[in-house]
């Protein structure tokens, strides 16, 4: 889960779809597709009430959830846990 803007769809050095570049990352291991059923849905849920007052989309609780429970990190953050 990437959390920063990524350009991985624009560039294509053989002229193919952009789309395609992102896909294809897939298979080469640079994304995975994390699990999410309903036990998951209680945290989102709760996430949706705590942030209620700005209208958090389903959607963002979901990668903010998902973000919480795999222990994911911004590369500022990461910066900031390893040199302070």
């Amino acid at each position: 889960m990437a959390s920063d803007r990524t350009d991985l769809g624009r560039y294509r050095p053989d002229g193919g779809p952009p789309f395609r570049n992102s896909f294809e990352s897939f298979n080469g291991g640079l994304f995975r597709l994390l699990p999410f059923d309903a036990d998951d849905l209680p945290a989102v849920s709760g996430l949706m009430k705590r942030y209620e007052g700005i209208k958090l989309p389903f959607a963002d609780a979901v990668l903010a959830h998902l973000a919480e429970r795999e222990n994911v990190v911004s590369f500022r953050q990461a910066c900031l846990n390893r040199f302070t």
